[in-house]
């Protein structure tokens, strides 16, 4: 599990069945870094996620990025509030060169920007 003082990732290094060799990533976010929105009887916010995959000289090989939407039911949120942190879900599919995946994440409403480096393979940096 990697992480900084307020957000972290554990990397699944098994792979995927049928020999595919992407990682499935649990990240969690600091729950007090997020703008929740009230809206009707849910709370929303915007989270965009860029997963940047870099080389032992840390070029960047390939970026892949999506935008989650989550609209929270009243039990939900109060959980992500007493856990202080809101668990994501990722995939990522490594280019046979990357070593470090770097994961940011974007609060869409506030512009609050966090980021993680994982490494992805034991191998000494140049």
């Amino acid at each position: 599990m990697e992480s900084d003082r307020r957000h972290r990732a554990a990397v699944d290094g098994r792979g995927h069945a049928g020999g595919r060799g992407g990682r499935d990533l649990a990240l969690q976010v600091a729950a007090d870094d997020i703008a929740f929105q009230r809206q009707d009887d849910r709370w929303e916010c915007s989270l965009d996620v860029w997963l940047v995959q870099l080389d032992a000289q840390e070029r960047q090989l390939k970026t892949s990025a999506r935008t989650n939407n989550l609209h929270l039911e009243q039990a939900m949120y109060d959980r992500v509030m007493q856990v202080h942190g809101l668990a994501l879900a990722e995939h990522v599919d490594p280019q046979p060169d990357t070593l470090l995946l770097r994961v940011l994440v974007r609060d869409v409403a506030t512009g609050a920007l966090g980021s993680l480096t994982i490494p992805l393979k034991t191998r000494a940096l140049r």
